[in-house]
């Protein structure tokens, strides 16, 4: 099973905690990032939304600027 989001934050915090970005999905003029939904992935999000998680800020900046230029077409 497979879980599908929009939040281009989320997804740098996931893929900078070593989770892979399973596809890049259209969504309309949107993309969907698509994550495998497994025990990793609940685990990592609940340390996102209770911020419990940290990554490097440097990184961050660079995994955003990745991710929003996957996004342009």
């Amino acid at each position: 099973m497979h879980v599908e989001t929009q939040d281009m934050w989320l997804t740098a915090f996931l893929s900078l905690n070593g989770l892979e970005l399973h596809q890049l999905k259209d969504y309309g003029p949107r993309k969907l990032f698509v994550f495998k939904d497994d025990e990793t992935f609940q685990r990592l999000k609940r340390n996102y939304y209770f911020n419990e998680g940290s990554v490097d800020p440097l990184e961050l900046k660079n995994k955003i600027r990745e991710l929003k230029s996957m996004t342009v077409d």
